[in-house]
């Protein structure tokens, strides 16, 4: 972070001909105005949070042997993780409320648009194998990877700034999975806690830091079980923001910087 913030204010300051003051003129094409302004920005609060009820409408998502669908599982944990950042004083947006279906790119634009501090994606594994289960939260296995998709920055300015930016996206991630999995293991029973990385697409293509949360395995009979008991899902969802809770203290507490 003290790197990105020390070259982002050199960057600043430098005299022409190699002050980034051209990319910021009004004159200059929109498109690098938005850019080069959004990659200098560091993470600095967590005000605003994104929760994302994975599948939807026509994407059912993971079937469990029992009939519980992944698509409604998920929803109903998402509100319920809503309601309760709400009543701590988080912002919070919905990428859907309902049963509907949203591309995977229109769930990262919504984040992206309105300049959201934390994404948080939710879903419902299923295995071949039924004794796998367990929690597990998912960050972004590749720091370059968010450059696939024709997202390569076009000039070695943008290219810097964009890997500095992913780096801490990464890290921020990654300390915030951890907040969450410590919440979660002191406080509900589990089968198995995993932190693992990954390159799903939410994760790559979000600008902010961003987890995904497998809540449990639906073909798992023991887990399936859990997540079909209120009291246990009330109590997974107070974990899970107490985690995001713990993390938004700490790093405002530090003004962004890990100690």
């Amino acid at each position: 972070m003290k790197s990105f913030l020390c070259l982002a204010l050199l960057l600043v300051f430098l005299p022409a001909p190699f002050s980034v003051l051209p990319y910021l003129n009004k004159a200059a094409p929109e498109s690098t105005q938005t850019s080069v302004v959004s990659l200098m920005a560091p993470f600095s609060t967590v005000q605003r949070v994104v929760i994302d009820a994975g599948h939807g409408g026509r994407d059912f998502g993971a079937i469990s042997p029992w009939g519980i669908r992944e698509k409604d599982l998920v929803l109903e944990a998402a509100k319920a993780l809503r309601d309760e950042l709400k009543s701590h004083g988080v912002g919070v947006i919905m990428t859907r409320n309902r049963d509907r279906f949203i591309p995977l790119s229109r769930r990262a634009r919504i984040a992206n648009k309105r300049e959201a501090d934390l994404f948080v994606s939710i879903h419902a594994n299923a295995s071949s194998s039924e004794t796998l289960g367990g929690f597990e939260i998912y960050t972004l296995s590749d720091v370059r990877s968010a450059l696939a998709r024709g997202n390569e920055p076009s000039n070695s300015l943008e290219a810097a700034l964009w890997d500095l930016k992913e780096t801490e996206k990464r890290k921020e991630a990654f300390r915030v999975a951890g907040f969450i999995q410590d919440s979660v293991e002191g406080s509900v029973p589990l089968s198995a806690n995993r932190l693992r990385r990954a390159g799903f697409y939410v994760l790559k293509q979000t600008e902010c830091p961003a987890v995904l949360i497998e809540i449990g395995y639906l073909t798992n009979r023991e887990n399936a079980a859990q997540l079909g008991d209120s009291e246990y899902k009330k109590q997974l969802v107070q974990a899970i923001v107490e985690g995001i809770l713990n993390y938004k203290s700490d790093f405002e507490r530090t003004d962004g910087f890990a100690e």
